[in-house]
């Protein structure tokens, strides 16, 4: 006789975990490194560095040939490394009358805080770092990081959109299941670097800091509530893998 999952006996606790909170797309545990990042489009005023700067700038080439489609748009940018998802805060206070042992209440003493966002990237032979967003940031602070229409030639910001994979089933494809876009994105800090003679163990990570304007969170996409629905096939499937973990303890222990 199979186990049923609503059994609260420790042997049926184990069926009852891989079906009801396992199996259930919701409350599946995801993978670690799933997610792409991916820019809408790359300033063209980047490429005007030496206009800003002096003569002696040339990335245009260099530019051309790191921001192609199946660098940055085949599965995202693929030269990210590490995304810095920001953090959401507002400061506080305590106001109003202070007696005895009394409390005073919490109140928002100013606006939200909220970080910048953070990507690091791989340095290749063409440096995406040095010929897209080292200029990216320079042009950046010589047009001062004012509004311009986007079809305005000294347009400095992009979009830039995290996504986050999500996988329920081996012979199913992966899914979004969680979508961060910010809008308005400028690089505004690049890391330092240094080279030295020492062994090369590892590519070379360069850490960039962005600005934006506001950011939107879309966890609720139809490829999210397809794989949901879809997902009761699967919850049925770690049912039935669960009820004969439970026949496997039912023997094991004794019980019929």
């Amino acid at each position: 006789m199979a186990l049923e999952t609503t059994d609260k006996s420790f042997i049926g606790q184990i069926p009852f975990f891989l079906s009801e909170i396992l199996g259930n797309p919701a409350s599946s545990l995801p993978k670690g490194a799933q997610w792409v990042v991916e820019f809408e489009k790359f300033p063209a005023v980047i490429k005007k560095i030496a206009e800003f700067e002096n003569e002696g700038w040339n990335n245009t080439a260099a530019f051309d040939a790191i921001t192609t489609a199946p660098i940055q748009k085949t599965k995202g940018c693929l030269l990210a490394h590490a995304v810095s998802v920001p953090g959401d805060s507002f400061a506080t206070t305590n106001e109003g009358t202070q007696y005895g042992g009394l409390l005073r209440p919490t109140i928002n003493s100013g606006g939200r805080n909220s970080e910048n966002l953070r990507i690091s990237f791989i340095d290749t032979n063409v440096s995406f770092v040095e010929n897209v967003i080292r200029p990216w940031v320079i042009v950046t602070a010589h047009l001062g990081m004012i509004a311009y229409p986007e079809d305005s030639e000294n347009q400095y910001r992009t979009n830039v959109t995290f996504y986050q994979i999500g996988v329920t089933d081996p012979y199913e494809p992966p899914y979004v299941r969680h979508k961060i876009t910010y809008y308005g994105v400028c690089p505004i800090n690049v890391g330092s670097e240094e080279y030295n003679y020492g062994a090369t163990t590892a590519p070379q990570i360069r850490q960039v800091e962005f600005a934006y304007n506001y950011y939107t969170i879309d966890s609720n996409r139809g490829n999210t509530i397809n794989v949901i629905e879809a997902g009761k096939n699967l919850v049925i499937k770690v049912g039935t893998i669960a009820n004969e973990v439970g026949n496997a303890l039912n023997v094991l222990f004794g019980k019929k």
